[in-house]
């Protein structure tokens, strides 16, 4: 008598190319620098970027440079907030004082165009009071008086890919006629947005 092969099962080779695929994309997604986040996360950013690309969704630039612009502004907002020792009004001036480029050398000098920073760069009064300490940064941040003279500048140099073009981030803040502060939305030097 002779033996029929059966046919294999439809339900079992697709779950076993089900299984393959998994594992292949997983190991994609630690090859390429998503190792240690979920795939919901990564799925989640793959979707962003896109209907950012393709224009279907309002996006903020997330970049760690703007996250670190931002806690400073919110530093500033913090201080501004705080009730002062003698009941006044806050001030900006009295909050803090300017503060050049800070850490001093470009991070494109160290290792992997990164700043690598310890708490000593971070020194100056103005850092720490607005509890400003990254321990990482890809840019050189500063404080300083917004060109008219009368409100602040907090300010973000970048090089990001090292090639020797520099981008300036920055947001001005003030105070209204009402003494509310006042934050404008970030401002960009150049078109060629490093951050891109």
């Amino acid at each position: 008598m002779q033996r029929t092969q059966e046919p294999p099962q439809p339900a079992l080779a697709w779950a076993l190319m089900g299984a393959l695929a998994l594992i292949v994309t997983a190991m994609a997604l630690w090859i390429f620098g998503f190792g240690g986040r979920s795939v919901a996360s990564v799925a989640g950013s793959l979707k962003t970027e896109v209907e950012c690309t393709l224009g279907l969704a309002y996006c903020e630039v997330s970049h760690p440079s703007l996250k670190h612009l931002h806690a400073i502004v919110d530093g500033v907002v913090v201080l501004f907030e705080a009730p002062s020792a003698d009941g006044e009004p806050q001030t900006l001036d009295t909050l803090f004082e300017p503060v050049g480029l800070t850490p001093a050398q470009s991070c494109c000098a160290q290792s992997r165009g990164r700043c690598v920073n310890d708490d000593r760069v971070w020194d100056h009064p103005t850092w720490r009071a607005l509890k400003f300490a990254p321990r990482r940064t890809w840019c050189r941040y500063a404080v300083e008086r917004a060109p008219d003279g009368v409100g602040w500048r907090v300010l973000a140099v970048c090089d990001l890919d090292c090639d020797g073009v520099t981008g300036r981030f920055w947001h001005d803040i003030g105070l209204d006629e009402d003494g509310q502060l006042t934050v404008q939305p970030y401002q960009v030097s150049s078109p060629d947005a490093e951050l891109e």
